[in-house]
């Protein structure tokens, strides 16, 4: 009986317009969605609550939490443009085969200053393209679009934000305690990283910038609310493998990265934060961009010039002839005929943007790597022809080797970088 009351309820709306009142577009919420500060969704078995702090939306029941901010804001979005509203008259004995008795959801909305009328959200039309809603007393029964049950009906798992660190000021330091390694300690200075720990050199700014946005976009698969300390011996937290210590503006976190997540067949790890007591079934994958070591955090750039400083570039094969690079005003030449701007260029970019790949040393002795006998030679010269800097390049075993003349660091390099600088005067015309 109650589906048949349902069926002949729907095709009542479908077949006799004219006795629905079309108001046009219309809205639930008597606010703007901004002035809205708090929302309680109540389903069947769940009881969520949700409230905007500063902009940002928290989950503060069951447990605290971030919300997912963007998905709050569609459902307020969606409340407060609803499109068309169809008004239709009910009686209380019809209210289970709408779906509202009980609702399959009732949102509780409130601002800083008064509670708005409450929204009860019930099944789908007949057709399934709109679906049936209360608000305030429940007076009247809505036929509205299917959107608005799809975007409000949602819980916890829904809503909640998956995304494991939420800090949003950069650190000016960085600490990484790794077990059985040694310590790794960064320091901002100005718009560089220095590393301070296990030795002092100077970090890639570029790889310390990719490490902060991976860490802060590592999210959740899954979660485990408010662990046991038994439950983080068992999960890899006693002591952890990792931890990560960001300080920003006297504010400190910490991250931990626990053991592998057994249940999602070692392809996540456990993560927590001390922002919730929460933790964070992350990626494995994710976790091994935010897992540095020294070598692969120092810069390992060769030199530090611009190309405006550069007047000529001569490049030496083994066994071909010199190349020169010869900047006369916005032209270049190569051996003394016009060259391709553009072709000269890139090269000149490419090559003072080089960096090596691993380090070999730190002590100099380039000539025990073969950089006696260089296979390529590329010399950067000044506007009075003073050498700038000289590259060398040889090949060392199995390894492409580069040292910059002069300096201690010898360093390898690609062979797809080595390819790179293999030119003949054909290629800059």
């Amino acid at each position: 009986m109650l589906a048949l009351a349902t069926l002949l309820v729907g095709l009542a709306l479908i077949l006799d317009q004219r006795d629905i009142a079309v108001s046009g577009t219309d809205t639930l919420l008597q606010v703007p969605p901004s002035a809205v500060t708090s929302i309680r969704i109540e389903r069947p078995g769940e009881s969520l609550l949700l409230r905007k702090e500063a902009s940002i939306w928290k989950i503060v029941e069951p447990i605290d939490a971030f919300a997912d901010t963007a998905r709050v804001e569609v459902l307020l979005e969606t409340l407060a443009n609803p499109g068309e509203l169809r008004p239709i008259e009910l009686a209380d004995e019809n209210e289970a085969a709408f779906g509202l008795d009980p609702p399959l959801a009732t949102l509780r909305l409130a601002t800083i200053h008064q509670e708005l009328a409450s929204i009860r959200l019930g099944r789908k039309t007949p057709l399934g393209e709109r679906a049936y809603l209360q608000r305030g007393d429940g007076s009247k029964t809505l036929v509205a679009s299917s959107d608005i049950p799809f975007a409000a009906n949602r819980g916890f798992e829904d809503l909640r934000r998956r995304q494991v660190f939420t800090e949003a000021l950069d650190p000016t330091a960085i600490q990484l305690r790794r077990t059985g390694l040694p310590e790794i300690v960064l320091r901002a200075t100005g718009q560089d990283w220095q590393m301070l720990k296990p030795y002092s050199a100077k970090a890639s700014t570029s790889s310390v910038k990719l490490w902060i946005r991976a860490v802060r976009g590592l999210e959740a698969k899954s979660f485990f609310d408010e662990p046991a300390a038994a439950d983080l011996a068992a999960y890899g937290f006693a002591p952890a493998p990792l931890e990560i210590v960001w300080k920003s503006a006297g504010r400190t976190h910490r991250i931990w990265v626990g053991g592998p997540n057994l249940r999602a067949g070692d392809d996540e790890i456990w993560i927590r934060t001390d922002q919730f007591p929460t933790l964070y079934s992350v990626p494995r994958s994710e976790v091994a961009a935010i897992d540095l070591t020294p070598e692969t955090i120092r810069d390992k750039s060769l030199i530090r010039l611009s190309p405006v400083d550069i007047e000529k570039l001569t490049l030496s094969q083994r066994s071909e002839p010199d190349i020169l690079l010869e900047r006369r005003g916005d032209q270049w030449l190569a051996n003394k005929a016009r060259a391709e701007t553009i072709r000269v260029e890139s090269y000149l970019a490419m090559t003072l943007a080089l960096a090596g790949a691993q380090t070999l040393s730190t002590a100099g002795g380039a000539e025990h790597f073969g950089l006696d006998q260089p296979d390529i030679v590329v010399t950067f010269s000044g506007k009075d022809g003073e050498t700038l800097a000289r590259f060398l390049i040889a090949s060392f075993g199995e390894a492409e080797v580069i040292n910059r003349e002069g300096s201690a660091l010898v360093y390898t390099i690609t062979s797809e970088q080595r390819r790179a600088l293999e030119k003949s005067v054909a290629d800059f015309r």
